[in-house]
């Protein structure tokens, strides 16, 4: 009389924990195997090396099978702030959302985005799920116009800077070149 050999199907890596052995005679069917729950991913399958294995595999030694994980994708929507150009991208799990897209607002430099937290958020923020940011801006310095008198004789110019809002905490620069002079406060 003969018997036919059990063999054993075992779990291993994330989500294995969750999952019970399994004993099959020779060439019988799994059956049903373990569909383990990671946060964060879909699970894809169990895997034997590079071969899946399935409720339908048959049973013809041991072997220990791992899961195939797939990140879920998430959204991250922008709120521009009375900006344009900018509404949302896509992300994975546990990934950075890489390169963010950069608005635009006329009278307006743009200084990042910031979740509802207050924290910035870049392209290496990693992504755990669905997130709104808003754009932050900050006004955009208009350059002072000044005139001068100038003295076509000589080639020079006599400027003199009355600034609106003196602050003798900053220190004025000038630059000039091509008959193109400017001055910033710093």
């Amino acid at each position: 009389q003969w018997t036919k050999k059990n063999y054993k199907l075992s779990y291993s890596g994330t989500g294995a924990n969750q999952c019970t052995e399994i004993t099959k005679a020779y060439n019988e069917r799994w059956g049903t195997l373990c569909t383990p729950t990671r946060t964060g991913y879909t699970f894809i399958g169990w895997y034997n090396g590079s071969t899946q294995v399935t409720d339908s595999s048959l049973a013809t030694a041991d072997i220990v099978v791992t899961p195939m994980w797939s990140p879920n994708s998430y959204t991250l929507t922008y709120n521009n702030n009375s900006g344009s150009g900018c509404t949302s991208q896509r992300g994975y799990y546990d990934n950075p959302w890489g390169e963010l897209c950069t608005p635009s607002r006329p009278g307006y430099n743009f200084a990042g985005w910031y979740n509802s937290s207050g924290t910035q958020i870049d392209e290496s923020t990693v992504c755990y799920g669905a997130l709104s940011v808003t754009a932050s801006w900050v006004e955009a310095s208009t350059p002072e116009t000044i005139y001068g008198e100038g003295n076509s004789t000589t080639n020079s110019v006599t400027i003199t800077l009355t600034p609106s809002n003196p602050d003798t905490s900053k220190a004025l620069s000038y630059s000039a070149s091509s008959g193109t002079a400017s001055c910033s406060y710093s």
